[in-house]
């Protein structure tokens, strides 16, 4: 800690650490004094401060002084050396001290302390106790540069006075300074006093103020508040509501819900049971946040509030009453609910992921992967990804987080049982539970998968049709010119010509050919609608050697036609084309091979059976089944 000396305000010793001799001094009312000192006795007089011996008052100077001791750069040196030497016997000797200059003149200095703090000191000076010695002051002047015969002449006009009677001057000028210092302390005292009472009062008067403005804020935001506020006591009562809990429950004012509800428990909780986890909660910690329960209003309809409160004790630690405030959540409820229930039945596996594990999934994602509530929040996120399409999904997965693409992404998922299935995944970085995770929607597209292999295999098909059809058409052309110039050859021959054997052989293998056409027409849609009489029968053995290639040797063709079977009216090329469309279908049903049936029969639908299938007129049917 410091020591009081050494507590300056610009260098100047403080009493109490505040004040300083110019504090406790009215130094122009002192000046005056000390100027009527000095033209009375004609002793000149000083205050300095210390130990900075900043001179406040200077009165009754000679010119010895004036114009050479501190008018000479070098003799003012000799004049502040001598104050210094004068200031530092007087912090340690506490008393007057009088000794001779550096300039040859006598000078006497008293200090002042007050409540043990050196503040300044009192000066008198500038006369001799003896005769002057000239030659030293001659020799003074040529030193310092002095115009001789003046200095000389202000020498002498310096008096020559008793030390007993310059003792007598300073001792008066010290009394009197410490005397005015002294009184002026008191000054400042009573006037710091009479400060600190003023000060005191007004911050009393600010204080009260500041309380009844707060009181008013507080009624204001009670009165107003958009949430409900309220005071309760242990046993269930209600003490103070603000007008939005009345509302709230439906009253029309605070005073109508005060007198309505006076038992809490039993009246306000839909389930008693959270009133006694209420008090148990905020008589443990003293408070309780968002604590959420059902109440009833005025007319028995419920809704769902959020409380926060606190226990208000007195000094002795005894529970005075609960205060707190409440808000309607049931929207949020409801909200929450909703998503809920949209996230558990939602067709689309949906996941959240948090510190590389598993945090929630719904139903559809456990089905999709075959793995238990229990069992996938062990499992690495990764391990469910196929090992060639790892890396893949993990830097698309990134890029989507980084939202550098928005682009849903597939891969194919290793399920629990073992089973490959193709996914289509999107993921979006979400808070949850006050950090960073990751929302993903996870849909299982194996069927889509197997739709889209069918239908690039149908594509395909079409175009082998397309091109069987192109060829088709002109290997007709070239068949048509055969059979014509056959049949023109036929007609000049003879019957016993033995060329009109070799001539029947090209006709009849022109119809075969054409008959092929005619199948090649029908599988690549091109023929044109041409209805005859034709037997099921015979279509179905005629192209049974092009079925048998098409569906491959994994699959056994069978056939199973009745003998009997009535002839109908139909295109031939169109039925081919049928049969071919259907065994095809049939042919992808089953990759790892096995029988397909063509089966023709008689039938004879009534009025029931012809609505069974499509409004049919009754009557004698041909069924041709695959």
């Amino acid at each position: 800690m410091r020591s009081k000396e050494k507590i300056k305000r610009n260098g100047a010793s403080l009493v109490y650490g505040r004040y300083s001799i110019k504090d406790l001094v009215d130094i122009e009312k002192l000046r005056q004094i000390f100027e009527r000192f000095s033209l009375v006795t004609g002793f000149t007089a000083g205050l300095a401060v210390y130990p900075t011996q900043e001179i406040l008052i200077a009165t009754g100077w000679r010119d010895v002084c004036t114009k050479f001791h501190r008018a000479f750069p070098k003799s003012l040196q000799g004049c502040r050396e001598s104050n210094s030497s004068l200031s530092k016997q007087l912090r340690e000797l506490k008393e007057f001290s009088i000794s001779k200059c550096k300039n040859g003149l006598i000078a006497g200095a008293t200090p002042i302390f007050i409540h043990g703090e050196y503040l300044a000191f009192v000066v008198t000076s500038q006369v001799f106790f003896e005769e002057p010695d000239i030659d030293r002051f001659k020799r003074q002047a040529e030193l310092y540069g002095y115009d001789l015969e003046r200095y000389l002449e202000d020498v002498r006009k310096v008096p020559v006075v008793s030390e007993a009677r310059f003792t007598e001057v300073l001792s008066f000028l010290s009394e009197l300074a410490v005397g005015v210092a002294e009184q002026g302390l008191r000054n400042m005292k009573i006037e710091e006093s009479y400060r600190e009472l003023e000060g005191e009062i007004a911050s009393r008067k600010s204080m009260e103020q500041a309380l009844r403005l707060a009181e008013e804020k507080y009624r204001n935001i009670f009165e107003n508040a958009v949430e409900g506020i309220f005071q309760s006591t242990q046993d269930g009562r209600y003490i103070a509501v603000n007008p939005a809990k009345a509302r709230m429950f439906g009253y029309e004012s605070p005073e109508e819900l005060l007198a309505n509800i006076t038992d809490i428990k039993s009246q306000v909780y839909v389930d008693p049971q959270r009133r006694v986890d209420f008090q148990s909660l905020v008589e443990r910690d003293k408070f309780v946040k968002d604590f959420e329960y059902q109440v009833f209003r005025k007319d028995g309809s419920t809704f769902w509030i959020s409380e926060n409160a606190r226990v208000v004790q007195s000094k002795e630690g005894e529970i005075l009453y609960y205060e707190g405030s409440m808000q309607d959540v049931s929207d949020r409820k409801e909200a929450e609910e909703l998503s809920k229930t949209l996230i558990t039945n939602s067709p689309v596996g949906i996941y959240i992921i948090q510190d590389r594990k598993f945090q929630l999934a719904n139903q559809c994602f456990h089905e999709i992967t075959c793995y238990g509530r229990d069992e996938f929040s062990t499992v690495e996120p990764l391990e469910l990804v196929h090992p060639d399409d790892r890396a893949e999904v993990k830097q698309r997965a990134l890029d989507m987080l980084a939202r550098r693409t928005s682009t849903p992404y597939e891969y194919r998922h290793i399920s629990k049982d073992g089973k490959t299935k193709w996914i289509m995944e999107t993921v979006t970085s979400i808070q949850w539970k006050g950090n960073r995770a990751t929302l993903g929607y996870f849909m299982d597209i194996t069927q889509h998968k197997q739709l889209e292999n069918q239908f690039i295999h149908a594509q395909k098909m079409e175009a082998v049709g397309r091109l069987a059809g192109g060829v088709a058409h002109d290997f007709n052309n070239l068949l048509m010119v055969i059979m014509c110039y056959s049949e023109m050859i036929r007609g000049k021959l003879r019957e016993a010509d033995p060329l009109c054997q070799f001539t029947e052989k090209i006709l009849q293998a022109s119809k075969r050919a054409i008959s092929l056409i005619r199948q090649l027409l029908a599988f690549s849609s091109k023929q044109i609608l041409q209805p005859e009489i034709v037997n099921l029968n015979d279509t179905v053995t005629e192209i049974s050697w092009m079925l048998q290639r098409l569906i491959g040797e994994d699959i056994d063709l069978v056939m199973n036609l009745d003998p009997e079977l009535e002839v109908v009216e139909a295109d031939p090329g169109q039925i081919e084309q049928v049969i071919m469309n259907l065994a095809v279908n049939a042919r992808d049903a089953m990759p790892h091979g096995g029988k397909l049936l063509i089966k023709t029969a008689n039938v004879n639908l009534n009025g029931k059976k012809a609505l069974e299938h499509g409004g049919l007129r009754p009557g004698p049917y041909v069924v041709l089944t695959i």
